[in-house]
């Protein structure tokens, strides 16, 4: 296994949990449990610690119903917008108070106006493409700290044009760490992001309906 000949290697955390899952899938719910934990353990920071956390939590449901609610909290309370600590928030039973951080809407950039009255005649004149080509152009050119600002206004202009995977994968580049918000602080005028929650909760909302 690539995770013990190589635990700090590239792919370690992802080996380490294809085996966990597969004990799981396999019903050895006890090896499950102690490599999940260890997963939890070796790789703490990284993208599979939501997943690691929730079915923790499944497992221990059954014999341990206060570790099952104390690992959905986790989930909840660290990545309260990732597919996992929406699946995790729908099984607590005592819903928690606050949840990640609070979004802070990005700074509007100068002449952001006049940038975006060019795009809409672009735009009305059936040059979409070209709009959306020229908006990218102008985030590479945009100062780093002010970029997340054109990022979400991306995220709006693919939505409109039906290209939601692209709306979506503009939404996390203008949030980088848009898992650990608080999904009750994003105002709805915040398009891209809410795009992109919108899509978890959906799949959520099916998964926890087949898996539970």
């Amino acid at each position: 296994m690539l995770s013990k000949r190589f635990p700090d290697g590239k792919y370690g955390p992802q080996s380490h949990w294809k085996v966990a899952w597969a004990r799981y899938r396999a019903g050895d719910l006890e090896s499950a449990r102690y490599l999940m934990a260890e997963q939890l353990r070796l790789y703490p920071d990284h993208f599979l610690t939501p997943a690691a956390l929730y079915w923790s939590g499944r497992i221990a449901e059954s014999s341990d119903a206060a570790t099952a609610q104390a690992l959905f909290k986790r989930a909840v309370e660290n990545h309260p917008s990732n597919f996992y600590g929406f699946l995790s928030r729908e099984r607590l039973t005592t819903p928690v108070t606050t949840a990640g951080i609070k979004y802070v809407a990005p700074a509007k950039p100068e002449h952001s106006t006049g940038h975006r009255h060019q795009f809409e005649l672009m735009e009305s004149l059936g040059l979409s493409d070209l709009a959306g080509a020229e908006m990218r152009h102008l985030i590479q050119e945009t100062r780093k700290d002010q970029q997340a600002y054109w990022w979400l206004e991306l995220a709006t202009f693919e939505k409109q044009n039906g290209r939601i995977h692209v709306a979506i994968d503009s939404a996390r580049r203008a949030i980088p760490q848009y898992t650990a918000l608080d999904p009750d602080t994003v105002p709805a005028s915040c398009v891209g992001f809410a795009i992109s929650v919108a899509v978890v909760v959906r799949g959520a909302r099916r998964s926890g309906a087949s898996r539970a």
